[in-house]
């Protein structure tokens, strides 16, 4: 039976209140599958509710799990518990969220210079390039375009240029050095006096990038370039290893 490639379940609002709903009944750091399916109202964590819930949390890098656990991200709880009154960082912190997800990130930076497409449309494109089952083609369009509108990311179907909160879309996983290591991402070669090659060694042969001269002009900038280069790569490597497969 054939796999259809990775992608949020349910909308971002819907697998936030999941994760509300875990922060709220759960005072422990790590929770059993069996009480999450307690919790949901269901007898295993093979029903779909119970998957789509925690695997677009995931995504969202909102939860971690290991095993038959689920740990709440730090991500999440930045989230849930503000340390700020001010909502702007709050909703940084969900749009942060938003792009740990691989192909919304991808997505995003696609229809954010071409424009985005209607929700038919889109749905063929996820089929057609993207690795998405056509049974579920229209739900993964749906999603994503709900989950944009939550966010405030689109206005009359024109995505919205947003800065994220960089300290948190690797949740953990950052480090001290993450501007100096975005930094080093700048290679050599120009395109003109608009843009930068970045040339990426490879095993055999090299990869190279070409990058508005812009982009790499602050830290931040540099900081989410890597994100970008990161998250679509995920996302390459799993759509050709899916059809590689085939």
């Amino acid at each position: 039976m054939a796999k259809s490639s990775k992608y949020p379940r349910i909308d971002f609002d819907a697998a936030l209140d999941f994760v509300k709903e875990l922060d709220k009944n759960f005072s422990a750091n790590t929770i059993s599958y069996e009480e999450v399916e307690q919790m949901l109202g269901v007898k295993t964590n093979a029903t779909a509710k119970f998957s789509k819930n925690v695997s677009t949390a995931e995504q969202f890098k909102l939860i971690e799990t290991a095993g038959k656990t689920i740990q709440i991200a730090a991500l999440a709880r930045k989230i849930l518990h503000p340390t700020s009154d001010n909502d702007e960082d709050v909703m940084k912190l969900k749009i942060s969220s938003f792009m740990s997800s691989p192909l919304y990130s991808t997505l995003f930076d696609r229809f954010l210079k071409t424009g985005l497409p209607t929700e038919g449309v889109l749905a063929n494109i996820l089929l057609n390039e993207y690795g998405i089952l056509k049974s579920v083609k229209n739900t993964a369009a749906k999603n994503f375009l709900k989950s944009l509108d939550e966010l405030g990311l689109m206005q009359d179907g024109v995505l919205k240029q947003v800065s994220v909160d960089e300290d948190s879309v690797k949740g953990s996983e950052g480090s001290d050095n993450e501007g100096q290591e975005a930094a080093n991402l700048q290679g050599i070669g120009t395109h003109g006096e608009e843009y930068v090659s970045l040339v990426l060694p490879l095993m055999q042969g090299q990869a190279v990038l070409k990058v508005p001269r812009e982009s790499l002009e602050s830290t931040e900038k540099l900081k989410f370039l890597k994100t970008l280069i990161n998250a679509n790569l995920d996302a390459f490597i799993n759509r050709n290893t899916i059809n590689s497969k085939d």
